[in-house]
């Protein structure tokens, strides 16, 4: 894994409740996080949205229950984390090659 100096603050509307679960390593939850820009054209007064961008993050060792039961779908919320970047297989017209996807784990 290739790791950067670098952290993320994405501030946006959870889309689902938290995805909690556990395996031998311990609990973590998955949170989809969804965000948009509104910009203001200042010739013409008008305002314009861009899409949505969703956001999957994994938070490991996560909050205690009762914080992540305060979580719903709807509300808005802030994730911190530093950015990590992991490789991955794609078919790229037509041919397989290695991409470097971002990755975002919070770690509390």
């Amino acid at each position: 894994m290739i790791s950067h100096n670098a952290t993320v603050h994405l501030i946006g509307n959870l889309g689902q409740n938290p995805d909690i679960r556990n395996n031998e390593n311990g609990d973590y939850t998955f949170l989809s996080i969804a965000t948009s820009d509104t910009f203001q054209d200042p010739a013409t007064d008008t305002y314009w949205r861009q899409p949505t961008v969703w956001h999957r993050i994994a938070v490991y060792n996560p909050l205690p229950l009762e914080r992540i039961k305060r979580l719903q779908k709807g509300k808005r919320n802030q994730v911190e984390a530093p950015l990590d970047y992991y490789k991955t297989k794609a078919i790229v017209e037509g041919e397989e090659r290695t991409l470097s996807e971002p990755k975002l784990v919070a770690k509390n």
